[in-house]
């Protein structure tokens, strides 16, 4: 019995006032901050054709566009085309984006939709709508993106293809 006491009063003095809990383990959780903002600038080289019964021409071109990216998958873009002075267009569009690939310089599928005034030098300006595809990948350099892209008028019936780079601010 003496032995018993005294156990006791061991194990009693050891944890006299002491509260013995069990400690969860500490998570760390790393987020990684989004360096660049909402808005974007971006140039392209654009080749365009023109494509009637009496007139066969082509011309390669520049693309300025300039866009808010509201979120991940939804952006609004202005474009403006000018080629030799035979051809200039400006349209407005919606940008619709799905993520294909996803690592540190992440692949984007989107597509894009809109309304643009195309102009001919020897024709009257036509005004359309205009669909089209494109591939987009990002963050090739700090806030650099580079894309392709296929827009096609419903009204003059041609496709205009567009590969450019974008800086994102």
């Amino acid at each position: 019995m003496k032995k018993l006491l005294i156990a006791t009063a061991l194990i009693t003095g050891l944890t006299a006032g002491g509260d013995i809990a069990p400690t969860e383990p500490i998570l760390e959780v790393h987020v990684q901050e989004e360096t660049t903002g909402n808005f974007y600038v971006g140039l392209g080289a654009v080749y365009i054709y023109k494509n009637e019964t009496t007139d066969k021409s082509r011309a390669f071109g520049g693309t300025g566009l300039l866009g808010y990216q509201i979120n991940e998958y939804v952006g609004f873009e202005y474009r403006g085309t000018l080629s030799d002075g035979s051809f200039g267009k400006n349209g407005i569009y919606a940008k619709f984006s799905v993520p294909v690939y996803r690592t540190s310089t992440p692949v984007y599928l989107y597509a894009l939709g809109g309304y643009s005034r195309t102009h001919f030098k020897d024709t009257n300006s036509r005004d359309a709508g205009e669909i089209g595809l494109g591939l987009e990948v990002k963050s090739v350099a700090r806030d650099v993106d580079v894309f392709i892209d296929g827009l096609y008028s419903l009204r003059t019936d041609r496709i205009i293809p567009l590969v450019g780079v974008r800086y994102n601010f």
